[in-house]
């Protein structure tokens, strides 16, 4: 019975200490002035593979982007549906293309407004490039 309560006594420590923990912040607080805001165009990295990548990832846009890859079976074909309605994209930042792949960070722009992207593109041992991870669109506030 004693090691019961000690037990009790923990969790309700425990519960109390973590109910507890909440910052006591009033919720109509002002947001931060740089809160949603884009961020700065990162000069891209200008050597010949970075040009190339970036190329082809503006190509896989522009299918993503009109639904050329809704039927796509390499897994293509979620990222179209969920880009649907998005009309334009814009680079804003390039890791510089090492070992056949490159990271890209942009926006897409539509009539709901914009949201982020990240992608990472592989390049082939056929020498063409695909998507290897596609994270977004995620809104911009």
């Amino acid at each position: 019975m004693t090691r019961s309560k000690a037990a009790l006594g923990t969790c309700l420590v425990l519960l109390t200490a973590a109910c507890g923990c909440r910052r006591n912040q009033p919720e109509n607080q002002p947001r931060p002035a740089n809160a949603g805001k884009q961020h700065k165009k990162e000069p891209l990295p200008d050597d010949p593979v970075s040009k190339e990548a970036r190329a082809a990832a503006g190509k896989i846009l522009d299918r993503l982007l009109t639904g050329k890859l809704e039927e796509d079976e390499s897994g293509l074909a979620t990222r179209a549906n969920a880009l649907k309605g998005f009309k334009s994209w814009s680079i804003e930042s390039q890791k510089k293309a090492e070992q056949g792949r490159s990271t890209l960070e942009g926006i897409v722009t539509g009539p709901s407004g914009q949201a982020r992207f990240s992608m990472t593109i592989v390049k082939q041992g056929s020498g063409k490039w695909m998507v290897g991870v596609f994270s977004g669109p995620n809104p911009v506030e």
